[in-house]
């Protein structure tokens, strides 16, 4: 059981980086919008 087990909890956690990376990048270009609103405004 452990065997099939360990490779799933490897996918899992590279899976939620991926999801993390994914999300910091888009809060990053959120925010680099929003400036360059408020810079050109």
């Amino acid at each position: 059981m452990r065997a099939l087990f360990e490779p799933v909890i490897l996918v899992v956690a590279v899976a939620n980086a991926f999801l993390g990376a994914l999300g910091w990048l888009g809060a990053a270009q959120t925010i680099g919008e929003v400036w360059a609103e408020r810079e050109g405004a």
